[in-house]
């Protein structure tokens, strides 16, 4: 749905953030492309890229979790050692990420160049 907020305002939610950057777009008659089809939701004036990066960050980091727990999983009986580095070294491999992908979703949007 089309907002008529003016340029420049930002509308904060719990886990979100809008930044309305420029006033509505003025129709072309032309058909929207996304040749790489990576924008999440478009129509013939409007293009939200806003959750792209996130859900890739969330795509990479929940496989190497299931990884890392799968490996410690299997050689809890076999080599105890090894189990217990692979959860140290999983939580160390996936935290730093994770902890990186929290912090960016606190800072504040930084202007289009």
């Amino acid at each position: 749905m089309m907002s008529s907020q003016p340029a420049g305002t930002r509308q904060k939610k719990l886990f979100s953030q809008n930044d309305y950057l420029a006033p509505l777009p003025l129709p072309t008659g032309q058909k929207p492309v996304d040749s790489l089809n990576i924008i999440w939701r478009k129509n013939e004036a409007y293009l939200d890229i806003g959750c792209y990066s996130i859900g890739a960050a969330v795509m990479v980091i929940w496989p190497m979790i299931l990884f890392y727990l799968t490996l410690a999983y299997s050689f809890r009986n076999l080599i105890p050692q090894l189990s217990t580095f692979m959860l140290i070294a999983g939580a160390v491999i996936t935290g730093i990420p994770t902890l990186i992908l929290i912090h960016g979703l606190f800072r504040p949007t930084p202007p289009p160049v």
